[in-house]
């Protein structure tokens, strides 16, 4: 039996009740008017349904302000601005990695997480700025801190690649996450061995007005984020990897 709701029947009842003369309704004619308003809802319900699912898909398909999508591996997500592009492919210690996922940010002196899913035991990472002179710092999925080095171009490879005996147990397995900063050009950064460098427990004490140490940097970046400010500078993250090895019986 077709359900109506109460709402459908009262709009009907309501405008057969102001009939000044005529036979009473009949049930059945209740019915049918009943369904076409119930149709006349299901319609335009649809209609705005139809709407949102295509301003969704225009929005999907709509390159990113700026971007460009490049020529990736089928399936890789990847979005550069334009000036600091990474390629597809890169070589490394292990040979040639690919790109498997990618993107560009418009400000440095502030932290982002990159969420992948490796491919290889081999996963690279690559990073490019607008300004080569900007400092990177990466911190791996074990929660180890890469060294601070001013931003690498395009010709110099991978920032950092993993091995084999370095990853986690769940790498092939799971998701896994990066830390990443890239601090302006003009950070007060001492240069390696300087003895006038604010060491890590001058920062603490929010003391030192002087450049600082790298051990203090690695150990509160956020410090540093705060005293610089997030400015504009734009940079992109590429993650490299190899083809998935074959499985136990594989060609």
């Amino acid at each position: 039996m077709t359900q109506y709701t109460e709402d459908d029947l009262r709009a009907v009842f309501a405008e057969n009740s102001v009939r000044e003369d005529g036979p009473a309704p009949l049930v059945r004619e209740i019915r049918r008017r009943g369904t076409r308003t119930r149709l006349r809802r299901r319609v335009a319900a649809g209609a705005a349904v139809a709407a949102a699912a295509a301003a969704v898909v225009s929005l999907a398909g709509a390159p990113w302000p700026g971007g460009n999508h490049g020529e990736p591996a089928t399936g890789v997500t990847a979005h550069f601005l334009k000036g600091v592009e990474l390629p597809q492919t890169v070589e490394s210690m292990y040979g040639p990695v690919s790109l498997i996922s990618g993107q560009s940010y418009q400000s440095v002196g502030e932290r982002v997480r990159v969420t992948f899913r490796p491919t290889s035991v081999h996963t690279g990472i690559a990073i490019r700025c607008a300004n080569p002179k900007s400092w990177v710092l990466i911190r791996d999925v074990k929660g180890t801190w890469h060294d601070l080095t001013p931003c690498a171009r395009l010709g110099q490879g991978l920032e950092v690649q993993f091995r084999e005996e370095g990853v986690t147990p769940d790498w092939l397995r799971a998701p896994q996450d990066l830390e990443v900063w890239v601090f302006p050009a003009d950070a007060p950064i001492g240069s390696a061995g300087l003895a006038d460098k604010c060491a890590l427990a001058d920062r603490r004490a929010g003391k030192c007005d002087g450049p600082w140490d790298r051990e203090a940097i690695t150990a509160m970046p956020e410090r540093l984020a705060a005293e610089t400010g997030p400015q504009r500078g734009l940079w992109s993250v590429g993650i490299y990897d190899q083809e998935p090895r074959p499985g136990p019986g594989g060609a």
